[in-house]
């Protein structure tokens, strides 16, 4: 809620809101192929935060499924890789002059689908954004998401063939995605 006072904006949000922004923001900064720093700063923070809330509320499907991945006894080794990045970009403390010579852009991808999951399993129901990404994770990795999905004829016809596209070009068609499911969600 946006709300008018001396002059200056002030925002009242709550923090699933601040990560459904987030991710929203991500999502579209990710499929008009923007910084790939910026949108992992972005997406880590948004998965972080609804990460924490799921914890918090205990038994929510996205974060058992995804705990249940994890090897006992590996926990800490598994978070700091899955944080690795995202504790790059905000801290600077104890390694000012470090490089990070590994950054895969593709790695916010993930993030992002992952924190939809959790935005979902949370009660709330997914963003056209939201949907969009989802719609072409399962488009652009067919053998590792499943695709039997209702979706999947009328993502190929608005699409076509995406194997032989250029990441730049397969992030357009979640672009289009987005567009489409605006339009069809009109009160949004």
């Amino acid at each position: 809620m946006l709300e008018m006072g001396t002059g200056m904006a002030i925002l009242k949000l709550s923090k699933i809101e601040a990560a459904r922004r987030q991710i929203d923001s991500a999502i579209r900064m990710l499929f008009m192929n923007e910084d790939p720093v910026s949108i992992h700063t972005i997406a880590a923070a948004a998965d972080r935060i609804l990460r924490n809330i799921a914890e918090t509320k205990g038994n929510i499907d996205a974060h058992v499924r995804f705990k249940d991945l994890i090897k006992p006894g590996m926990e800490k080794e598994f978070w700091f890789y899955m944080n690795r990045a995202s504790n790059f970009l905000k801290h600077a403390d104890k390694d000012p002059d470090s490089i990070y010579d590994d950054f895969n852009e593709e790695s916010n991808d993930w993030i992002l689908l992952i924190a939809c999951y959790y935005y979902r399993d949370l009660g709330h129901t997914l963003t056209p954004e939201m949907h969009s990404l989802a719609y072409w994770m399962m488009l652009i990795h067919p053998n590792i998401i499943k695709v039997d999905h209702p979706m999947k004829a009328e993502l190929i016809r608005i699409s076509g063939s995406i194997d032989d596209m250029t990441r730049a070009k397969k992030l357009e068609v979640g672009s289009m995605f987005i567009e489409k499911l605006r339009r069809k969600h009109k009160g949004y």
